[in-house]
């Protein structure tokens, strides 16, 4: 009877079955030890010696009938020279005897590294999880995939116990203990995957280090703020878009370097320069407050955002959205400038109270999953939140009770201080709990004795269940009409709750319910302004009442108000937008070129879109300028930063250049980035490659139009980078198949697509669908960036687009009238745009 692969895994796991020695390559090695030292699903490890003494590390895997044994043997010895990894010895393939079975077994001999696996390591020393120990098991891991990456090669088997804590040679009188990466018995040719795939399991290895070190118990605020500069960065090390996404060994290790070295110092002192114009592209990396004021740019939307009124600001990854509530935070401005007056800081038409759902929330009730459990755990849901919001007036109130114009400028003087203390103390029930010991303020107890309630809200969730805590929904009406009434400056300008990123895949559904009770809530004494993905935050409460568009709240889509410009003649504003952006980074970073100069006005003959008919055969110079660049915006600053980044990269633009980056440089490096970004739609999940095929094949299409298409009355080419759809009752997306509503959905919510406020259809007194594909996708088709006509169809039409773009855009195409004779010699009318 044919005995098992696992069952001859078994046999290679018993020292009674295994010959004393195997023979390798014309060496023999003979196994040591009662057991092997490791154990996996396809293979085991055993501590071995060679003919010299010399210790070795052997792992036998019965072998398959395929010819990935010999690829592997050949890709393990690409990293020969690497001390990253556990030296290949040799290897062979070899016929076994255990005891009444002959089996083939693949053999891999390598360098025996003495130490302690990871695993073994956090789990036996879990207080040596220190920042530096983090810091420096970054740095090996990074050395070790730089040079995976280097040889175009993958682990594939990166788990913890392949990773050693390897001990300091005897009598080295360094002493330093190194991350060695062993088993290379599986390695390969990567693609980007197989490199994502080693670079998720470092991931799982970095969420274990946190883990352990922030439950060592008692951590000193250094380590503290560590762990949180840490955790922004794992966060990025996740994400799915490219374009904010850190995956690059080298940069990885360059953000924890950054994360250690600014916890050793508070935030408000933390460095306020860049040592490059690129980096933070996301506002959660930026912990100084300095800084983020420095580079804020007031974008086309701010003034709304900004205005009394309740709004959810939506909008592409990456446009902004953060940025904007942060600069809008009270604390922010207070942290950035401690040295002025009062009155020279007083520049904010609100007074803004931060919360980050990410920071704060996401993790803390992402055991709320069900209308069920969200119904049991309300209480606990509103007073966790109302907890969030009172900590962040207190950190807000503790910065105004330490200036010199406390009294005379906000109001808050030694009375204010007390009620707000009494209010904190009675809304908690503190009583005697507690002591005011003489030379600590009221306030800054006050805080202390929120955030002892907060850490013990952390709790097993279980315990957290159908039980009344202290606050309810009307809680914060009740603080900011104190604060109005106590704190003269709180009574004169606007009070908002800027709460960032409140999204169904930071804070699921049933909590949203619970809490929009207390958002949008009507008050006199506040306001709530939130942002969200598109479609990502749920506008109903657990009373089934909606926040109604224009009553409860303003609706601003920031990719929507980017391409709106267009429509109403105001692409000066873009222009600004995308200068001031620009502009403000290169004077942070110290640069002596601005946007004026290193890039640019644009130059065309007419238009961008005429620059692109008039070029035959290879395309290089249109997409270049300042102008082309803000229009390639579609609220994504993210995608703005990333190729202004490679325009200085492609261009070699250091500190000191001033000149111009060349016309043809500039369109090299847009191109690149648009297809770039085009190329990670491919791995969305989960519907990726259907997403691709749909802005491909509209790409495409407005390709085709613009150079084959017939042109407008006025002589200008057409541009159609617009969906017009006829609704006929529903919401379109409404009326697809589930399959195909599911795909549309993600289509906006990547804002692949952006969805343009609905238009009057030409076709009858209906409303018409419009979605624009996302511009900076528009280079990777040599498409124009402006719009002057739109493919106007009907939801069945919509249906086929979505599930069959190819197709579907191929009868448009078909359709399409095409040039005119005379026009495709080019004799048309000159170009109007």
């Amino acid at each position: 009877m044919p005995i098992s692969y696992s069952q001859i895994k078994d046999l290679l796991a018993s020292q009674e079955m295994l010959p004393e020695q195997v023979q390798v390559g014309g060496t023999k090695f003979a196994f040591e030890g009662a057991h092997p030292v490791d154990s996996g699903l396809y293979s085991v490890v055993w501590k071995g010696k060679d003919p010299h003494g010399r210790d070795r590390a052997i792992k036998l895997r019965p072998h398959r009938q395929t010819n990935s044994y010999f690829q592997e043997i050949r890709k393990a010895s690409v990293l020969e020279d690497s001390t990253s990894f556990a030296r290949f010895i040799d290897a062979g393939l070899l016929k076994i005897q255990l005891g009444e079975v002959e089996a083939t077994v693949e053999v891999f001999v390598e360098e025996w590294v003495q130490g302690q696996t990871l695993s073994s390591f956090v789990t036996s020393s879990p207080h040596l999880m220190t920042p530096s120990f983090v810091l420096a098991y970054v740095h090996g891991m990074c050395t070790g995939l730089g040079a995976l990456r280097h040889h175009g090669v993958f682990h594939g088997d990166l788990h913890d116990r392949n990773v050693m804590i390897a001990d300091p040679p005897p009598g080295d009188l360094n002493s330093d203990y190194r991350i060695r990466i062993v088993d290379t018995g599986r390695m390969a040719e990567a693609t980007e995957t197989d490199h994502l795939r080693d670079h998720e399991s470092f991931i799982r290895h970095l969420i274990k280090l946190w883990n352990t070190s922030f439950g060592r118990g008692a951590l000193s605020r250094r380590d503290r703020r560590f762990l949180t500069h840490a955790k922004t960065v794992i966060e990025r090390m996740t994400e799915e878009d490219s374009a904010i996404a850190l995956r690059e060994p080298a940069l990885v290790y360059s953000a924890f370097r950054d994360a250690y070295t600014r916890a050793e110092r508070p935030p408000s002192v933390a460095a306020s320069e860049l040592s490059s114009p690129f980096e933070f592209i996301s506002a959660d990396q930026i912990s100084n407050a300095k800084l983020l004021v420095d580079l804020f740019a007031k974008s086309p939307w701010f003034d709304q955002v900004a205005g009394p009124d309740p709004c959810l600001l939506t909008g592409p990854r990456g446009c902004g959205k953060s940025t904007i509530l942060r600069w809008l935070s009270l604390r922010t401005h207070l942290e950035a400038h401690p040295e002025r007056a009062s009155s020279e800081i007083d520049e904010l038409p609100l007074i803004g109270f931060y919360i980050s759902c990410s920071a704060d929330l996401q993790n803390r009730l992402s055991w709320v999953d069900s209308d069920e459990i969200a119904a049991r755990s309300r209480s606990y849901i509103l007073h966790y939140f109302n907890m969030l919001a009172l900590r962040e007036v207190l950190r807000t109130l503790v910065h105004i009770g330490r200036r010199e114009d406390r009294e005379a400028f906000w109001g808050f003087g030694a009375n204010s201080e007390t009620v707000v203390f009494e209010f904190v103390n009675r809304t908690l029930d503190i009583g005697e709990r507690t002591h005011r010991l003489s030379g600590i303020q009221r306030i800054d107890q006050a805080l202390e004795i929120v955030e002892s309630e907060i850490f013990g809200l952390h709790r097993p969730h279980p315990e957290l269940l159908d039980q009344e805590y202290q606050t309810g929904a009307p809680f914060l009406g009740d603080l900011t009409g104190l604060l109005t009434s106590s704190v003269s400056r709180f009574g004169q300008i606007p009070l908002a709750f800027l709460v960032d990123d409140f999204s169904v895949h930071r804070i699921k559904a049933p909590v949203q319910v619970i809490l929009n009770q207390v958002i949008w809530e009507r008050r006199e004494s506040h306001v709530f302004k939130l942002s969200s993905e598109k479609h990502g935050a749920v506008l109903t409460d657990d009373f089934l009442a909606s926040a109604e568009l224009t009553r409860e709240r303003l609706e601003i889509d920031c990719g929507q108000q980017f391409l709106s410009l267009d429509d109403n003649k105001q692409q000066k504003q873009a222009l600004q937008f995308a200068t001031a952006l620009l502009d403000n980074r290169l004077q942070a970073a110290g640069f002596e070129g601005r946007a004026g100069n290193l890039i640019g006005q644009s130059k065309w003959s007419g238009s961008l879109a005429k620059a692109l008919l008039e070029k035959k055969g290879k395309h290089e110079g249109q997409y270049h300028g300042m102008k082309c660049i803000s229009q390639l915006c579609s609220g994504d600053v993210s995608s703005l930063l990333l190729i202004y980044n490679t325009i200085f990269r492609e261009g070699n633009v250091t500190r000191s250049t001033v000149d111009q980056v060349p016309s043809h440089t500039q369109h090299r490096a847009i191109v690149k980035v648009s297809r770039q970004l085009l190329e990670v739609v491919r791995t969305y999940y989960p519907f990726g490659p259907q997403m691709y095929d749909v802005v491909s094949s509209f790409g495409q299409l407005s390709r085709n139009i613009l150079q084959h298409g017939r042109r407008q009355k006025n002589g200008a080419p057409t541009q159609v980078p617009r969906i017009e759809i006829d609704q006929q009752g529903m919401f379109v997306i409404d009326e697809l198949e589930a399959a195909a509503a599911e795909i549309a959905w993600e289509l906006v919510r990547r804002t692949l697509f952006i969805e343009m406020e609905p238009g009057l259809s030409r076709h009858g007194n209906v409303t018409t669908l419009r979605w624009q594909l996302r511009r900076v996708f528009l280079p990777a088709f040599q498409a124009a960036l402006a719009k002057n006509d739109a493919v106007k169809k009907d939801p069945l039409w919509f249906q086929w687009f979505v599930t069959s773009p190819a197709e579907a855009t191929e009868s448009v195409w078909k359709s399409w009238p095409r040039q005119e004779p005379k026009q495709a010699r080019g004799e048309h009318q000159p170009d109007l745009l």
